[in-house]
């Protein structure tokens, strides 16, 4: 399974959203979700999606997902927290 996440951070109008998708080995997508923030900074934004597709793949018990997003710094904060 593969979970899919962006974040994205508009500061001159104040809104902040994530979302993403989970999809099988197909590319079927099998679950979806988007939420608003209360969050003006592009890496916490990110970093906010990937946490709740995690949340929500474990919720529905998907144990082992890959994760995809286009933020280098985010993929660096979660493999720096792996180590």
């Amino acid at each position: 399974l593969t979970l899919n996440t962006d974040g994205s951070v508009h500061t001159d109008i104040g809104h902040a959203a994530a979302g993403g998708l989970i999809r099988d080995h197909t590319g079927r997508c099998l679950l979806a979700f988007a939420m608003n923030l209360d969050i003006f900074s592009i890496t916490r934004g990110e970093l906010r999606g990937a946490v709740e597709g995690l949340r929500l793949a474990w919720d529905v018990d998907f144990r082992r997902v890959r994760l995809e997003l286009d933020s280098a710094c985010v993929c660096q904060l979660l493999q720096s927290t792996n180590s």
